[in-house]
């Protein structure tokens, strides 16, 4: 596994309430692997990075999903946003 996948898996361990949220897992990833609490700081580690693999993670490891209902939730979201931009004239 790659650093930014292993830091990812041990976080989704200790807070599991930042399986549901992550904003909540991106402030703690920040606080925790970086030293950097205030949103005015650079950091290395892009944003996306850390989500593709929370998601990654929760596809491979099922002690690590997030709750039904978030799922659900991002599975309507994810028809909801296709559907907006699949009629947009680029």
């Amino acid at each position: 596994m790659n650093r930014i996948k292993v830091n990812v898996v041990n976080l989704l361990k200790k807070f599991p309430e930042a399986r549901n949220d992550d904003r909540l897992l991106l402030q703690l990833y920040f606080i925790e692997h970086e030293g950097i609490n205030t949103c005015l700081s650079i950091t290395q580690t892009s944003c996306e990075s850390i989500t593709r693999c929370r998601r990654k993670i929760q596809e491979e490891m099922d002690d690590l999903r997030s709750e039904p209902e978030v799922k659900e939730y991002r599975e309507k979201r994810e028809v909801e946003m296709k559907d907006y931009f699949k009629d947009m004239k680029w």
